[in-house]
């Protein structure tokens, strides 16, 4: 479960992109956020640029395998600053080695340790059996990022409490009921954007 939303325990490939909203309640305040899922070989492959792809979000979350060498030059490929767009610049880096509790014969967690930088946030797991923990991690990781860079989240928040008034006599007239929807609107189009 992440976000009180089922996750699949199967692996399932992506073919172009595909994005997952959720709302996650962190403190007091419930926020949505939008995933964008890309699989590696489809980004590489495809005919726009990375560059484009990354002006998406902010916040970038790579993941790779101990069981694939190939992992390293996708994340070496992948965090290099290959654009001179600062749009397409992360503020937050995320790399994850899943398949960790297997054998790793070609030093994959070692190269990745070597060439990553001390900004990149590194978790090594098995995404599939250690799913609590890395929902406990990226849930940490939004605290974090509300606190240091507010403006990520900025119209993300999303009100869905009743007021005092509409609680006491249940009764919205049509102008009240139309800011409400405005607000929930706008909310649903603010989302922090996670690739």
């Amino acid at each position: 479960m992440f976000c009180k939303k089922e996750v699949t325990t199967d692996y399932v490939s992506t073919s172009g992109e595909s994005k997952t909203t959720t709302e996650m309640v962190l403190g007091k305040k419930t926020y949505s956020v939008a995933f964008y899922d890309r699989n590696g070989d489809d980004l590489i492959n495809n005919r726009g640029t990375v560059s484009s792809y990354f002006k998406k979000a902010k916040i970038h979350l790579l993941v790779g395998s101990t069981q694939n060498p190939d992992s390293v030059e996708y994340f070496e490929g992948l965090l290099k600053n290959i654009s001179a767009d600062p749009d397409a610049t992360p503020i937050y880096r995320i790399v994850i080695l899943t398949h960790s509790d297997l054998p790793d014969d070609d030093d994959v967690e070692e190269q990745c340790k070597k060439m990553l930088t001390d900004d990149i946030n590194f978790y090594k797991c098995n995404c599939f059996r250690d799913g609590e923990s890395m929902s406990n991690h990226l849930t940490d990781f939004l605290k974090r990022v509300i606190v240091e860079h507010p403006e990520l989240v900025e119209g993300c928040a999303i009100d869905s409490k009743l007021s005092k008034s509409e609680k006491y006599d249940k009764k919205i007239d049509a102008k009240e009921d139309k800011k409400q929807q405005e607000k929930n609107k706008t909310a649903e189009s603010g989302c922090c954007y996670i690739l």
